[in-house]
């Protein structure tokens, strides 16, 4: 970290602003296509490699091939879910930045519009992997996708309500667990924008991690139902979402505290401790100093990605911004709410009825499903985010395809 002296705040201050411009935002599709990438690799892996894991179905788990002990870190899929909820606090946060924290048109009108841009292609999902269920995937077969199959009263009762993360959440399909958690820490954001005015945003920050820390501290010693249901709150994910809303804050404000913090820190200098920490995390040493509160890996994730945010919207030069303004990830990351909808029952569809009959190795079935995954999946997802999420996007007089991209850009699922 670097001090600037007083002549430099000054100087430096006014030009670090980003505006809010389509072309400085394109890079957040570019990340949100990565995470939503790396979601359908890391369940192509594990649907491959299933027969690895032991578990209590498995008398005899198959021996791990040099291919999947190289590809281990398509594991570590859960971290794009972090970097989902971070970016969700970013974009959330950012229309703010124009109205002194404070949400246009008040909370009722945010839920509308939340309502309105994330249910519907929820529903639709939903309503497909129902279909798919009934159809394709209704048996067991030994595979991953086992975990969504049967489907109770229960979990469908759930689902419709999205509170399935409390009771069954991998039912009918494993990944709507998380649009569950996002719906909900929804109805925090009006508060914790209010917090923000009232005490600032260090105290709101700090208050919101020490309490999710504590409770997650004092869930993991929870085992009888139904106080273990809570542990499906996740709590953690709500820090990674004051997270994302602190970096918007830094990268964005004109005055105050979080500007004057842009200005005093050379962000691009500490990029390289952040890629440290992460080259740790994936190597597993950070993993297994964490042991059992797996949850801690969330919060340190979390902490870089909302750090590589403000280094990304501040150095358009960089080469984080530069990768994620890549044309064809951005266009990606405008349906990628639609691909982390609909890949998982559609990977299994693949797997069960095209890669899994072939009479090949685990490693060669591994290699064309990796292949054939995105090949297919991505365009069944555009055709879907046009049927079912494009069409409740915002609405504008002579709308261009430049503002439903920053509608979707700002109106951030996963």
């Amino acid at each position: 970290m670097t001090i600037n002296t007083s002549s430099e705040l000054r100087n430096n201050a006014p030009q670090s602003t980003p505006q809010l411009g389509a072309s400085h935002i394109g890079y957040l599709d570019g990340l949100r296509a990565l995470a939503a990438l790396f979601v359908l690799v890391h369940h192509v892996w594990l649907t491959a490699y299933y027969n690895i894991f032991p578990r209590p179905d498995l008398d005899h788990p198959a021996a791990p091939t040099a291919l999947y002990s190289c590809t281990r870190f398509l594991g570590l899929g859960h971290f794009a879910v972090d970097l989902f909820i971070v970016l969700s606090g970013y974009c959330l946060t950012l229309p703010t930045m124009r109205s002194d924290g404070t949400l246009i048109g008040g909370a009722l009108q945010f839920y509308k519009r939340r309502a309105r841009r994330i249910l519907p292609p929820y529903y639709a999902a939903l309503g497909l992997s129902l279909l798919l269920i009934f159809t394709l995937v209704r048996h067991h077969t030994g595979d991953f996708w086992d975990m969504s199959i049967p489907i109770t009263t229960l979990g469908l009762a759930t689902h419709l309500l999205l509170l399935q993360n409390f009771f069954d959440a991998p039912q009918i399909n494993y990944v709507l667990w998380t649009i569950a958690v996002e719906w909900q820490i929804y109805f925090f954001f009006p508060l914790l924008l209010a917090s923000w005015k009232k005490f600032g945003v260090a105290p709101t920050v700090i208050a919101t991690v020490v309490a999710c820390l504590v409770a997650n501290a004092g869930f993991a010693q929870l085992h009888t139902w139904p106080l273990s249901a809570i542990l499906g709150a996740h709590v953690e994910l709500y820090s990674l979402f004051v997270f994302g809303m602190t970096a918007a804050s830094i990268a964005h404000s004109t005055r105050g505290p979080a500007a004057a913090l842009r200005a005093r820190i050379n962000w691009k200098a500490t990029v390289l401790f952040i890629c440290g920490i992460a080259i740790l995390l994936v190597a597993g040493r950070l993993l297994k100093i964490i042991g059992s509160h797996a949850w801690v890996a969330d919060y340190i994730v979390g902490a870089c990605a909302a750090w590589l945010l403000v280094v990304a919207t501040l150095d358009a030069r960089s080469a984080i911004t530069r990768v994620c303004s890549w044309r064809p990830l951005v266009l990606i990351g405008t349906f990628a709410y639609s691909l982390y909808l609909i890949h998982a029952p559609l990977i299994q569809v693949l797997w069960q009825y095209v890669v899994k009959p072939l009479p090949l190795s685990m490693d060669a079935r591994f290699i064309v499903l990796i292949v054939l995954a995105p090949v297919l999946i991505v365009p069944a997802s555009y055709v879907f985010y046009l049927l079912c999420e494009k069409p409740f996007l915002r609405k504008r007089k002579r709308e261009t395809q430049s503002e439903l991209e920053r509608d979707a850009t700002l109106s951030p699922a996963p």
